[in-house]
């Protein structure tokens, strides 16, 4: 990293704007807004990853000027809290969408529910910037300090107040499947933190050396050819590595052939709340899941809540289900459930996934366990019933959790690990500790995130898992994207979140385990001490 250019003239000027921002906090400040909200145009479904050179490399410009503060790591701190709520704002709006549910009593608290959000998803990478400061180097190795940190906030994030691992850095790579297939090793938080190193590198290239807390560097520095190309090679070995994976499985093999039936009803969250709402959503399902006596389809998968009454209890719905169903095919259905409590002698409510046979009886049933803070369940409810919080509800009062990740295996069709709505948007937690399924399903009802980036950008997670464990997916989402993935990622066949309809697709075969889905987060923490002892051993 010694090669230089003698670009003349600019490093005086990029010298000057550094001591500028060193001198002048309101600079700081007002670039890390600027350059955060350049960095949210990353995410799903605009991927314009090309964004995070240009905003974590300024990120690592701004913690050096920070050094220059009296109080340089809460100066930092407000850096990168400034710098996650322009990264974070925009990508988050659609926690809006279900205030307008019923829009007279609640619109007015969307606009603080998204700024709530997007200011409290960016203290997280406020204690990012923080810990990185605190362990900041003077030369190249900083851009590993700001990487590792980066990567531990991500995965407090997927662990605090039972985890929200959304929008991650490395979701930013998935329309070019190519580039995150390292993660079936490393994972997501390792392979993030490979890429926010490498994004970060033409601070390097700009700035070789920055001040210690006593003294400035010399200035100007010469630029620096080494960090671009160590970049450059970098993103190459990683891509590398992704097309090299997906060729050795050039097409997805077939599991058995089965067949498939994904619908989406594209029905509105208000419209469920109209006169005989649901009672025309559960005729229109049936109407979508209908097939002809010759057909080839095994397994129709109805998305997430299709009725918030209990299927498996209504002896009329059961009938209309028996008589859509032809021989040897199964249904999948999201529904609520209703349980009773004996011993307490209360309901129990539950999202739940119904499996149905051709009589119209059910086989199986999985009680989501995964539950969605202030949406499925309230804590200090008195408070947040009060301010509108239940409208992320499905059903009035708490949801009861079940007992956990499970495989089912129905009438000996192809195993699956049921996860409903959130529940695929957890890194290394999509499987029980049971026996390996043979697919994942993740039924959801992504209406309540309107129609903007929410949906899509819940279907990258739900993708993401696929690499990760190296299993196919059959994803049922009403107004999300539905789709068959297989176990590298790829795309089967898919259907948009704004196109009432059904698709029918061969199933994939699983991939053999990958180390990821064997080792689970103890890979990325491995990468994470890798990384710091890499940035401790040649911090100069």
């Amino acid at each position: 990293m010694s090669t230089a250019t003698s670009t003349k003239g600019f490093p005086d000027l990029f010298g000057a704007l550094v001591e500028q921002l060193e001198q002048r906090a309101i600079y700081r400040y007002g670039a890390a807004l600027a350059f955060g909200l350049l960095a949210s145009l990353s995410h799903a479904p605009v991927h314009l990853s090309a964004v995070l050179i240009v905003g974590l490399s300024a990120l690592v410009l701004l913690i050096d000027a920070s050094r220059a503060a009296k109080r340089p790591l809460a100066d930092a701190a407000f850096v990168g809290w400034l710098f996650g709520v322009g990264m974070c704002l925009p990508a988050y709006a659609w926690i809006a969408n279900p205030f307008y549910v019923e829009a007279d009593k609640y619109a007015f608290l969307a606009p603080v529910a998204v700024i709530g959000m997007g200011a409290g998803m960016a203290l997280f990478i406020a204690f990012s910037a923080m810990f990185a400061a605190r362990f900041w180097t003077s030369n190249w190795t900083r851009v590993l300090v700001l990487a590792v940190a980066w990567s531990a906030g991500e995965l407090l994030r997927g662990y605090i107040l039972t985890g929200f691992p959304w929008n991650l850095v490395v979701y930013s790579w998935t329309n070019e499947i190519e580039s995150v297939q390292l993660a079936s090793v490393v994972g997501p938080y390792g392979l993030g933190l490979i890429y926010v190193a490498l994004c970060s590198l033409p601070a390097v290239a700009l700035r070789p050396r920055c001040r210690t807390v006593e003294t400035a560097p010399p200035s100007p520095q010469p630029i620096l050819i080494g960090p671009l190309v160590a970049m450059g090679f970098g993103l190459l070995a990683v891509y590398g590595f992704g097309a090299a994976r997906l060729a050795v499985v050039a097409q997805p093999a077939a599991q058995a052939e089965t067949t498939v039936r994904l619908i989406n009803p594209n029905v509105e969250q208000r419209l469920k709340f109209l006169p005989n709402g649901e009672t025309r959503l559960f005729e229109q399902a049936v109407g979508l899941g209908q097939t002809s006596a010759s057909s080839d389809v095994d397994m129709i998968v109805w998305p997430e809540a299709t009725t918030s009454f209990d299927l498996a209890a209504s002896d009329l719905a059961r009938q209309y289900i028996g008589e859509m169903l032809q021989p040897d095919q199964l249904l999948l259905a999201g529904s609520s459930r209703i349980d009773f409590n004996r011993v307490e002698s209360r309901r129990l409510f539950h999202n739940s996934l119904q499996v149905f046979d051709t009589e119209g009886e059910v086989e199986q049933i999985y009680d989501k366990s995964h539950l969605v803070p202030f949406g499925e369940y309230v804590p200090i409810k008195w408070f947040f019933n009060t301010i509108g919080f239940e409208q992320l509800t499905r059903a009035r009062g708490a949801l009861t959790p079940g007992g956990g990740l499970e495989t089912i295996a129905a009438d000996g069709a192809p195993s699956f690990s049921p996860l409903i709505c959130y529940e695929a948007i957890f890194p290394g937690y999509v499987v029980g500790s049971g026996r390996r399924p043979d697919f994942l399903l993740n039924v959801s009802d992504d209406s309540w995130f309107g129609k903007g980036w929410g949906p899509r950008q819940h279907f990258v997670s739900a993708q993401m898992r696929t690499v990760e464990e190296g299993l196919p997916m059959v994803r049922a989402a009403n107004q999300g994207v539905t789709a068959v993935i297989d176990p590298l990622g790829r795309i089967v066949k898919r259907l948009e979140p704004e196109t009432e309809g059904a698709i029918d697709a061969v199933l994939p075969a699983p991939l053999a385990p990958t180390l990821y889905a064997m080792l689970g987060d103890w890979m990325s923490l491995l990468v994470l001490m890798l990384a710091g002892g890499i940035a401790w051993r040649f911090r100069g």
